[in-house]
């Protein structure tokens, strides 16, 4: 048996978690057992394509940004002996990837990481840009757009390729909650490129790019999302 921590990023409730479960299902194909971070006491539940185990956990990447640095620390220390427990730790936020890889030392990866090595059908029809994450090129692989399109050229999809796809969205690095005028801005103008380029909806690789593009009334899928789809 093949043991997996799969680390879920969890920045806007509901939505977070329903990306999660997603994604698990999409790397149950590959994998039989995950543990998923997310609100609430550990328990275990038992479903038709994998075990799960849900705990709480955080990166603790936003406590060292608001300079929280023992708490910090200490969340550290609980999350090295939780992932000590697995062979591998996967995540669907670059910005959670570059937390535990290059601040705290996990052997972590991001789930386009794993994503890019399967050969994956998907059911995802029409037309689709790409929103590559700026935590995702900068921070975990300067192959990102080239990994992300590959995936989903791979499983079927018609991918489009936009001027400015890594551009940043506003969604990351604390503009969502420190420069929110500025952060509705950016998505604004990003959204106005992926309608003049006629694409039916865009896909990204991180759960703040999914947020701030998607209030902007484009249809917007993570990768984890777009892999679950059936034709």
């Amino acid at each position: 048996m093949v043991s997996l921590s799969r680390f879920a990023a969890r920045p806007v409730g509901a939505a977070s978690r329903k990306l999660a479960r997603l994604t698990v299902r999409t790397l149950s194909k590959l994998l039989t057992m995950v543990v998923l971070p997310v609100p609430g006491p550990p328990v275990i539940m038992l479903t038709r394509w994998v075990n799960a185990i849900w705990m709480a956990l955080c990166c603790g990447s936003p406590l060292l940004k608001i300079g929280a640095k023992d708490m910090a620390e200490e969340l550290r220390r609980r999350n090295a002996e939780v992932f000590s427990r697995y062979d591998r730790i996967i995540t669907s936020c670059p910005g959670c990837t570059y937390q535990l890889r290059e601040v705290y030392g996990v052997r972590a990866e991001h789930v386009i990481e794993v994503l890019k090595g399967l050969e994956l059908r998907s059911g995802l029809q029409g037309r689709w840009a790409l929103q590559i994450p700026c935590h995702l090129k900068r921070g975990v692989s300067p192959w990102a757009a080239e990994d992300l399109a590959t995936v989903l050229e791979k499983a079927g999809v018609e991918v489009v390729r936009t001027t400015g796809e890594d551009a940043c969205c506003g969604g990351g690095g604390g503009m969502l909650s420190g420069f929110p005028d500025t952060s509705v801005s950016m998505a604004v103008n990003k959204v106005e490129a992926y309608r003049k380029a006629g694409v039916d909806g865009v896909v990204t690789a991180c759960p703040f790019c999914s947020l701030n593009l998607g209030r902007e009334g484009i249809r917007v899928l993570d990768i984890g999302e777009a892999m679950t789809l059936k034709r």
